[in-house]
């Protein structure tokens, strides 16, 4: 569910990552790279709710998902199950907006679209440390 969106995020991300390279490129200003991958996050309700990798500092988790990712580790650190940051994943940041948008508290309602890389328009696999969060993944 949700294929034809998570692409059409991907191409959106893409080419606002694009603007602010040709826009950027004579000030010598830093600009962020594409992200990882972009998902999407949907419950029950009919409302569902993008999210793109970054990494976790400043993020406000919601605290179901707060809880679970301590359970597993800690944010902003590779864990035991996974080398991927903990907190940096696609999943993680749709899930974690979908939660506060939807006032969400059950892991268990959350369903996910495919994760695509914006560069390359590939679908990635879920990572382990997502697994472990999201059972329906």
């Amino acid at each position: 569910m949700y294929k034809k969106e998570v692409h059409e995020y991907a191409q959106e991300v893409k080419r606002n990552v694009e603007k602010d390279i040709k826009r950027n490129r004579r000030k010598h200003a830093k600009f962020w790279d594409y992200p990882a991958c972009v998902s999407i996050c949907f419950g029950k309700r009919g409302l569902y709710v993008k999210g793109y990798s970054h990494c976790p500092r400043g993020t406000v988790w919601h605290s179901v998902m707060e809880r679970e990712m301590n359970r597993i580790g800690i944010i902003g650190e590779p864990t035991r199950y996974c080398d991927n940051t903990l907190g940096n994943c696609a999943e993680q940041h749709s899930g974690n907006n979908y939660m506060k948008q939807a006032h969400e508290t059950n892991l268990t309602r959350l369903n996910f679209s495919p994760s695509v890389r914006p560069r390359t328009g590939q679908v990635v696999k879920p990572c382990k440390n997502c697994k472990k969060i999201f059972p329906n993944l």
